[in-house]
């Protein structure tokens, strides 16, 4: 997720009650699928659409094994796991 106006916006910190931030603009999420639907709506009424760009990433449990970590906190283990950024 950017924002090319600069600074926190409000879905950033909407999705810091969601889960984990990795990076300024990219949260790690475990979601249920009820979960998931009220994320992208509260997303959808938080962001500027001329301004804001929103990827969501569904990693499940097989592209979570995946996930490698250099450096920073290790990827929490889940069956239900989103990457937005």
């Amino acid at each position: 997720m950017s924002r090319t106006t600069g600074g926190a916006s409000a879905s950033h910190t909407w999705l810091e009650g969601w889960g984990q931030r990795v990076q300024k603009s990219v949260f790690e999420l475990e979601l249920r699928p009820g979960e998931f639907q009220r994320m992208v709506r509260g997303i959808s009424e938080r962001i500027d659409r001329e301004v804001d760009s929103v990827r969501i990433y569904h990693l499940g449990e097989r592209g979570f094994r995946l996930i490698e970590v250099v450096a920073g906190e290790p990827a929490r283990p889940a069956s239900r796991f989103h990457i937005v950024g």
